[in-house]
């Protein structure tokens, strides 16, 4: 085999490697775009094995929720004030 195959070959393999790493924190951009827009209903969810990106997303998810609970009590009181 080559050098250049096997060069081509590993930077193939780099670039999959790289799209599937992106994932996760393309998951992560959309979802505080959403939250940036006023949707706060919007959940990451975000599965598989327990790693940064997985503890980023658990953490957004769970400010998210505080911020949504706080909001609707905000409404609540201005309803009944």
């Amino acid at each position: 085999m080559s050098v250049r195959l096997r060069l081509t070959l590993s930077y193939a393999g780099f670039l999959m490697l790289a799209g599937r790493m992106l994932v996760p924190l393309a998951r992560l951009t959309k979802a505080t775009r959403e939250a940036a827009g006023g949707s706060l209903s919007h959940r990451i969810q975000l599965e598989g094995r327990k790693d940064e990106f997985r503890a980023l997303a658990d953490d957004f998810d769970a400010m998210l929720e505080r911020i949504e609970t706080h909001d609707a009590e905000q409404r609540r009181f201005a309803a009944n004030a």
